[in-house]
């Protein structure tokens, strides 16, 4: 708690996926209270990295969901950013 008020806890997710795949993950990921930090063109052709903070209850079962929309070929990275 601070200032009486209860905090959530933010992570900050790195996805890496192909092209095909960016837009259905950026919606979920959007559903989810997802915010798009950033989005490039990987080192490899034809993929794409993004950086999203979702609050870690957004995050709860979403993994199942990530690789079944990429079909098990996207990259996904996350670590606790902040409350």
């Amino acid at each position: 708690m601070e200032g009486g008020k209860t905090l959530e806890p933010v992570e900050e997710v790195t996805i890496e996926v192909e092209d095909e795949f960016v837009g259905p993950v950026v919606n979920k990921l959007n559903a989810r209270k997802g915010i798009v930090k950033e989005m490039r063109a990987s080192n490899q052709m034809g993929r794409t990295r993004v950086s999203v903070t979702v609050p870690t209850r957004g995050l709860l079962g979403y993994r199942t969901v990530f690789f079944t929309d990429t079909r098990g070929t996207g990259i996904l990275t996350r670590y606790s950013y902040t409350y």
